[in-house]
């Protein structure tokens, strides 16, 4: 064990996967990279990079499991570490990279909980993934950013570090089920002065309203035709920026807790949603919104060093043409790309993230940002499962 550890760190080059389900909770991301390197000095190549959906059982599982008892959870753990492993392997053989080509697994797995700075919960069991393609697993990589104090979130800015660390000005944002962003500094900069929060959510209450429209035949609001459809409510924009998190000071992170079904219903009440026309006008709300938060946010907490020269979105909301138009509005003065621009697909970013998060492990270095997370210290995120 020691000895097959000791010649993966030597390695000067490792080919890793990486996987996650995002907090939208409807399939799995797989990237496979070659890395070598560390920090802003990392050379990167992404190889292969595909998303599969769950089945709608298995969907209909993991959202049942959020409300469930232990013995759900339990089960649902090795469910899912089966289903990322066949994710892995299928993705494998779409790219013909050979099993014995594969060094290293990255997973984030499937969040079930997660309270801020107290605990967190993820699952898709490593040890079955390390058993089914018998290389290292690093795994459950919230926890030790908690236990040093931080909020186990958001995660993701370390690899905004290394993507554009160099460069500087640039405001990274990603649109999943939460939307979050990175500011690196348009000059000197460090790890110490990255600042990075979720700003509130991006795609899960436009998902949940598509699907309430829907009669669940639709689990996104593809292209953003509903919300072009439907008109902005300023009453409820009002309503709903005034929810506490959004002008809450960062460090900061949400999730489903915060914005999902329950938050969702209470808004159906709220605003006395019945009509076709008051479901569309709702989902043009939330896109508005979702733009509206990310801005106050940026906005709201300025420092030295925050002058951006352009935004880069990744995320499925940056498929959302609506979105990105009130993005282009509200940010005017500088240029919005998609990471695509860059090289990385736009929702492949957070599985990259996990591949580069777990090749950082075997090099032995500390991945959290403590002035984003609120850590005391920084410390090696992951659990090693060999």
């Amino acid at each position: 064990m020691i000895e097959t550890l000791d010649l993966l760190a030597s390695k000067s080059e490792r080919t890793v996967a990486g996987l996650i389900s995002g907090t939208s909770m409807d399939g799995v991301d797989v990237v496979i990279c070659k890395l070598s390197g560390s920090g802003a000095d990392t050379k990167w190549e992404i190889l292969y990079f595909n998303s599969y959906p769950y089945s709608d059982d298995l969907r209909k599982k993991v959202n049942e499991t959020l409300n469930g008892a232990a013995e759900d959870v339990c089960k649902l753990n090795f469910e899912l570490g089966k289903e990322f492993s066949l994710k892995l392997k299928k993705a494998l053989e779409e790219s013909g990279i050979g099993v014995e080509q594969l060094d290293l697994i990255g997973s984030h797995g499937q969040t079930i909980y997660h309270v801020n700075g107290h605990s967190s919960l993820q699952v898709a069991e490593a040890s079955v993934m390390a058993e089914e393609f018998g290389v290292p697993v690093i795994s459950d990589f919230r926890v030790r950013d908690i236990a040093a104090g931080g909020n186990g979130a958001p995660l993701v800015p370390y690899l905004d570090y290394v993507l554009f660390g160099k460069e500087g000005g640039k405001l990274l944002l990603n649109l999943g089920g939460i939307a979050n962003f990175t500011i690196i500094p348009s000059a000197n900069v460090t790890l110490e002065n990255i600042r990075a929060w979720d700003t509130g959510p991006a795609n899960m209450l436009i998902d949940l309203a598509t699907m309430y429209l829907s009669e669940s035949k639709e689990k996104f609001d593809e292209s953003g035709k509903y919300a072009a459809e439907g008109k902005i409510n300023e009453d409820w924009i009002n309503h709903l920026m005034a929810y506490p998190y959004i002008s809450g000071k960062p460090p900061k992170s949400t999730g489903r807790e915060d914005f999902g079904e329950e938050y969702f219903q209470s808004l159906l009440s709220e605003f006395n949603v019945n009509s076709r026309q008051d479901k569309l006008d709702l989902i043009a709300t939330f896109t508005r919104f979702t733009a509206e938060s990310v801005y106050s946010n940026f906005t709201a907490f300025p420092e030295s060093g925050d002058e951006i020269l352009e935004v880069i979105v990744s995320g499925g909301g940056a498929n959302n043409p609506v979105i990105i138009k009130h993005l282009e509005e509200l940010f005017s003065a500088v240029s919005v790309k998609m990471i695509d621009d860059y090289g990385i697909a736009s929702d492949a970013k957070e599985a990259f993230a996990f591949a580069v998060l777990a090749n950082e492990f075997i090099s032995g270095t500390p991945t959290n940002i403590p002035s984003v997370t609120g850590a005391d210290k920084r410390v090696m995120l992951g659990k090693l499962t060999i």
